[in-house]
């Protein structure tokens, strides 16, 4: 299907001068971070998506209307929530790159409703990001191992992660519809925050000090089989039988009472008691957790290595970036195009 042409936007949201910037992702490229430690008010940053109409309708428009309905559902857009003196107002939501209907289409919707404004978009080692997807699978419910999810995305790539986390395509369709994307890389924040701050205040026009603070670590070795075992036998989200409907942990939240269903909480307690279970085998057995990712992680790499070794190359190419410095598929240090 192609995606939405721009239309003219009510002149409020095509004009604002508080708008100035959209960071669409990716999940679990510290996005939580930003959002509860950066794009905060205490900060001078407004994140509209903290907004409750907003986030509905990002969640249950935005993202997931076809054409036809979401034509409708663009003229009852809410609102831009009110912007205290001195600060600014943006959009930070990770799953417009992580589980939009098309990420194409949400950018043109994006661009009708507030213009061209510049757009930042933040990537991780692939291997990398699909580890910590997985284990984030593992809390929505996802009954299997690393193979079995991998085995999964690399089948379904077209809807899946893995076909989303083709950095250079998924930056040059930015660029159709965006004239400033800066793209920023989730290792220099693990090797120097001090730089990915600073550049982070470059991009938003705020100053940011320092902040150490660490936000949604994924769980360790243990954890991660308590998830295993613990869906096996209290099976909630994705574990349950096919074409359930899924809770609003992961459909968002509203979708169930805009379908006119009632939800069953039993889903919610059993991953509350499982996640109970899995912060006491994190905080008191902290099995072999680095050991066993950098194992799983290069069992990923040699499987995706010719998946992703000539995108992750012409990124390099256009934008200069070293990105065999942080060990991306297919690139060599030194080689930036």
């Amino acid at each position: 299907m192609a995606p939405d042409q721009p239309r003219e936007a009510p002149a409020s949201a095509m004009t604002t001068p508080h708008l100035q910037f959209l960071h669409l992702g990716y999940p679990k490229t510290a996005s939580t971070f930003l959002q509860k430690e950066i794009f905060v008010p205490d900060r001078g940053v407004v994140n509209i998506y903290g907004d409750q109409a907003w986030e509905r309708y990002i969640n249950l428009a935005l993202l997931r209307m076809q054409a036809q309905d979401y034509t409708a559902a663009v003229d009852n857009a809410p609102p831009l929530p009110p912007c205290p003196d001195g600060a600014i107002l943006g959009l930070s939501n990770e799953n417009i790159l992580g589980q939009s209907l098309d990420c194409g289409q949400a950018m043109a919707r994006l661009r009708a409703l507030f213009g061209d404004v510049p757009v930042l978009i933040v990537i991780r080692r692939q291997e990398d990001l699909l580890y910590s997807t997985y284990v984030n699978a593992l809390r929505s419910g996802f009954v299997g191992g690393y193979a079995d999810f991998l085995r999964y995305a690399l089948w379904d790539w077209r809807n899946s992660v893995a076909g989303r986390v083709r950095y250079h395509r998924m930056q040059s369709e930015a660029q159709r519809h965006f004239s400033t994307v800066r793209l920023m890389v989730f290792e220099q924040l693990r090797y120097d925050r001090k730089d990915f701050l600073s550049e982070l205040s470059d991009f938003i026009g705020v100053p940011i000090s320092e902040s150490n603070r660490v936000v949604n670590p994924t769980e360790g070795a243990a954890g991660v089989l308590g998830w295993r075992y613990g869906n096996w036998l209290l099976r909630h989200g994705y574990g349950q039988p096919r074409l359930s409907p899924l809770p609003d942990y992961i459909a968002g939240r509203g979708t169930h009472e805009e379908a006119g269903l009632v939800q069953k909480r039993t889903q919610y307690r059993r991953r509350r008691r499982i996640g109970r279970v899995v912060r006491y085998l994190d905080r008191f057995l902290p099995l072999r957790a680095g050991g066993e990712r950098a194992t799983v992680e290069a069992s990923f790499a040699n499987i995706l290595e010719d998946f992703y070794a000539a995108d992750n190359r012409a990124l390099a190419d256009d934008l200069g970036l070293d990105l065999g410095r942080y060990g991306y598929l297919g690139c060599k240090t030194g080689e930036t195009g």
